[in-house]
């Protein structure tokens, strides 16, 4: 009695819960222990099943291990599961069951268990926490790669995976410094001994690797020795693929040592300053300017070199430029070196860009314009002055062939005609002749001075110009032509005519000297045509006159627009040689030319071009 006595006081203070079942499964016994981890009392559990405070979900375990510790005597069955508590919440048990119903003294079943719950929630964080960090890795756009300390991928994330295209078994038997770019394995070495050597201590850097469809790729890494930490066990390196960051600062590499090619081989200046008035880059000909080598500005201000220009016109554009953010352009005087500089100045970010150029003899070939320019004035002065004068005695001499000249021609032409009328029966057939060639000459003469005075008058008029059309115009002259020679069968084409802006009165006249021409030229042939059109092209209106009649050579062209110039004797065609002269200096007062083309027998074509506007 006194060893069970001993016995009991043991069991019933052990931490472990102790309990006995029947081979039904009736709770036979139980201690303190279970007392505490179930909340149920030995009468309580009287009453119920032995597995009706077991979890649904767990029952068929226990049961497995009860029938289990049934079918092997003496052999413990291990095994955990949740229990009800009395007070409604959950209980997990590690326990084991040993079937002891043929040892003397117990006949029972028995079951030690021991309260888990604090464990098994501590392993659920632990778990959960490892999903939620497993999860970062898995879907981590970085790659993540585990290697032992013999160099050997022991795990690599899916990112890993992605960017490099080798999988995991692939990896696996690859040296981690196999797939470097033989160009960056010697600084990949150091850096792989300097991880090893300093443990826990990350080391940032860059190189090229090979993936999987045999291309290399730039990849940005960081490495840390954690072989040390027993939770790691492992070299942990972090990548990223910047194989476009790297061709993308290539590219911007490139242009940027071509700009600075550019900026340094330009014949204008050039120079940028920070916020701080300090030279960050300049090119070769700022050494033109300061007389100072580029390379020992930078980072220099520039009042440094010359202490003059501080509160300079120089100093107030650039810092007005710095300020407002406009563009400064200007010339300013450099006093200590007597030379003209032009700036263009530019805000940028963080200062201001400058372009200039040396201007000195710009300046001084200005000061030589002026001069000239105003010994021009004066000598433009003076020849209006001999014009003016010119033109009065030229208004003069028109004044006076239109009055004095025409009063001898009107008194030969009377004298004659008296002559023929009162002397008629004294004159013989010859006389008649000589006074009708008297006569007839005396009437060219008159001719002759009034287009002469028109020549005249078109030199001095001012041109009134207006939009004008020319369909409308040209349809009026050939209808007054028309019926001035409405005994021939001339057949007319008129094509669409571009408005122009010119003076209607002078071209009139270009109209009546070129058709009137056509008429005149093409009066021998059977069928006359005369042809009149124009296009716009270019700003310019060109308009044209054809005819069919006799034509000319056209290495005599040249003299079709000089006063007096004929190509074909008068006795062929009446005229005074004037009008084509009169068509060329209208044509030139409106900003034009005049020109013809022809072959003998094969009509003439004259055209001429003006502005449009």
């Amino acid at each position: 009695m006194e060893s069970e006595q001993r016995y009991r006081i043991i069991l019933e203070n052990v931490v472990e819960g102790v309990m006995l079942f029947s081979e039904d499964r009736e709770v036979l016994y139980q201690s303190p222990s279970i007392l505490k981890i179930g909340g149920r009392a030995i009468d309580e559990r009287t009453k119920i099943h032995g597995f009706q405070t077991i979890y649904p979900e767990d029952y068929e375990i226990v049961q497995y291990h009860f029938d289990a510790a049934l079918r092997n005597p003496g052999v413990p069955q291990y095994f955990q599961a949740r229990l009800r508590h009395k007070k409604g919440h959950s209980v997990w048990l590690e326990a084991n069951i040993t079937n002891h119903l043929g040892t003397m003294g117990i006949n029972a079943l028995v079951m030690m268990g021991r309260d888990i719950t604090e464990r098994k929630i501590t392993e659920q964080r632990l778990n959960d926490s490892e999903k939620r960090f497993r999860a970062l890795i898995e879907y981590n756009y970085d790659g993540i790669l585990l290697a032992d300390d013999k160099d050997q991928v022991v795990y690599q994330s899916p990112s890993a995976a992605k960017i490099s295209g080798w999988n995991f078994d692939e990896r696996k038997s690859q040296p981690s410094l196999g797939i470097i770019h033989p160009d960056d394995l010697p600084q990949i070495n150091i850096i792989t001994r300097f991880v090893r050597e300093n443990p826990g201590k990350p080391y940032f850097g860059s190189c090229r690797r090979l993936k999987k469809d045999g291309n290399y790729q730039w990849i940005e890494f960081t490495q840390t020795n954690l072989l040390h930490d027993k939770n790691v066990s492992a070299i942990v390196t972090n990548l990223r693929d910047i194989t476009d960051k790297k061709l993308a600062e290539e590219k911007l590499l490139s242009a940027t040592d071509r700009l600075e090619s550019v900026l340094q081989r330009m014949g204008d200046g050039f120079m940028i300053l920070n916020a701080e008035w300090e030279f960050v880059f300049t090119n070769n000909q700022v050494f033109e300017l300061f007389g100072i080598n580029p390379e020992r500005m930078i980072g220099k201000r520039i009042w440094d070199f010359n202490p003059g220009l501080a509160g300079s016109l120089l100093e107030l554009e650039f810092k007005a430029a710095m300020e407002t953010a406009d563009s400064r352009n200007f010339e300013f005087l450099l006093p200590d070196k007597n030379k003209w500089i032009y700036f263009r100045v530019n805000p940028i970010p963080g200062g201001i860009s400058v372009f200039f150029n040396d201007i000195t003899k710009q300046k001084t070939g200005e000061q030589e314009v002026k001069k000239l320019h105003r010994e021009l004035e004066q000598k433009v002065e003076d020849r209006t002055a001999e014009l003016q004068k010119a033109n009065r005695e030229l208004e003069a001499f028109t004044y006076s062939v239109s009055h004095d000249l025409r009063a001898p021609l009107r008194g030969i032409i009377g004298f004659t005609s008296i002559l023929e009328e009162d002397y008629s029966t004294q004159l013989d057939e010859e006389a008649r002749r000589i006074t009708g060639i008297i006569k007839n000459n005396t009437t060219k003469m008159g001719q002759l001075i009034d287009d002469l005075l028109a020549f005249s008058r078109v030199g001095r008029a001012e041109l009134q110009k207006t939009e004008m059309n020319q369909e409308i115009l040209v349809r009026e002259i050939r209808d007054d032509i028309a019926r001035d020679n409405s005994s021939r069968q001339i057949e007319w084409l008129i094509h669409p005519l571009p408005p122009v802006r010119a003076d209607i009165n002078s071209f009139r006249q270009v109209w009546i000297n070129l058709i009137t021409n056509a008429v005149k030229y093409s009066g021998k042939v059977e069928k006359p045509v005369i042809e009149i059109g124009g296009n716009l092209n270019n700003g310019h209106v060109t308009y044209y006159v054809k005819d069919n009649g006799v034509g000319f050579d056209e290495k005599y062209a040249g003299k079709l627009f000089r006063v007096f110039q004929r190509l074909h004797s008068s006795d062929e065609f009446e005229g005074t040689g004037v009008g084509l002269a009169i068509v060329d200096k209208i044509i030139s007062k409106h900003g034009g030319r005049v020109w013809a083309r022809s072959e003998p027998g094969q009509g003439a074509c004259f055209s001429f071009s003006v502005p449009a506007h």
